[in-house]
């Protein structure tokens, strides 16, 4: 998946989709439909939706709606702010960082009761640090506001 939204950001069509994210006014004025460009790239975030819940429905072979809890949709969001917007680089780095460092954690020898709240405090730290030093995280291209 990786190569493939690599060669499709690289791609005429992948930089039409950031012109329309820039400035989809001005591509208007050049004569492109940006409605048809959106709907595209939703049928392609669609279709890598549903290869990732496909490949997790058969890692898991039970699907729940408990299975996607708030704090799965933080760590996602959390991602992609550290990561930086449309980097899919910076995605890779912060996905590496963010499930490398609460194992880091486990070789400290803290109680239970200190190590989850820990994880949860280094997250927020880290969050927090991204956004005052590097707005648009990591590797990102775009502002956050």
């Amino acid at each position: 998946m990786l190569l493939l939204l690599t060669k499709i950001t690289r791609s005429p069509f992948g930089r039409l989709l950031e012109a329309t994210r820039d400035d989809e006014m001005g591509l208007r004025v050049l004569g492109k439909n940006t409605f048809l460009l959106k709907a595209k790239a939703m049928m392609l975030s669609a279709g890598c939706a549903g290869i990732a819940g496909s490949l997790f429905a058969h890692y898991i072979s039970y699907i729940d709606p408990s299975s996607f809890l708030l704090t799965e949709i933080i760590f996602v969001v959390t991602i992609v702010i550290v990561g930086g917007i449309a980097s899919i680089k910076g995605s890779v780095v912060a996905t590496i960082l963010l499930v490398l460092l609460p194992e880091a954690l486990r070789f400290l020898s803290l109680p239970s009761q200190i190590l989850g709240p820990s994880r949860q405090i280094i997250y927020a730290i880290l969050l927090i640090a991204i956004l005052l030093l590097r707005p648009r995280g990591l590797f990102g291209r775009v502002d956050l506001a």
